[in-house]
């Protein structure tokens, strides 16, 4: 049995969290026909699921977006910032009446992810293979480990 130090507070911050994502736009509710992925005149936006890998040379950032043309999928890094955004469009016959269920989300995702001190940035690269963007972002010089030589003395 593992023992957990209780946490008055831990219940509102998750609610707080949860609600905080709905009201900002960041919260995916899936649609059904009679109500596209609407909130009010603005689109709906949602948040693309990340893998992210550190290696011994460099870190990995993986997002899936399967289905997309590269050409709509945008790539930037500001400020320290990794931030993959695009959009996707809605079937023509999404209206249709012969939708029982419909989960595949559709507008605008965006995603930014605060990058470690360690990297470098400026030799940051994409690639898109497979539904899948891959950025690779090189460690610096000064963060990768060193091997140094022992020397011994002759004394």
């Amino acid at each position: 049995m593992t023992l957990k130090r209780w946490d008055p507070f831990g219940d509102l911050r998750r609610v707080e969290g949860t609600f905080g994502r709905m009201w900002s736009g960041r919260y995916y509710r899936p649609s059904s026909v009679s109500d596209p992925q609407r909130l009010g005149d603005e689109v709906a936006t949602y948040a693309l699921p990340l893998d992210v890998i550190r290696e011994e040379d460099e870190v990995v950032i993986r997002a899936s977006v399967p289905g997309l043309d590269p050409k709509d999928i945008e790539v930037t890094v500001d400020d320290s910032v990794l931030t993959i955004a695009g959009s996707t469009t809605q079937d023509e016959k999404a209206e249709s009446p012969g939708y029982m269920l419909r989960e595949r989300p559709s507008g605008r995702f965006a995603r930014s992810v605060r990058l470690p001190d360690y990297v470098d940035a400026e030799k940051a690269e994409s690639t898109y293979e497979h539904g899948v963007i891959s950025v690779t972002l090189p460690k610096s010089e000064a963060a990768r480990s060193k091997r140094l030589e022992i020397k011994i003395s002759e004394n």
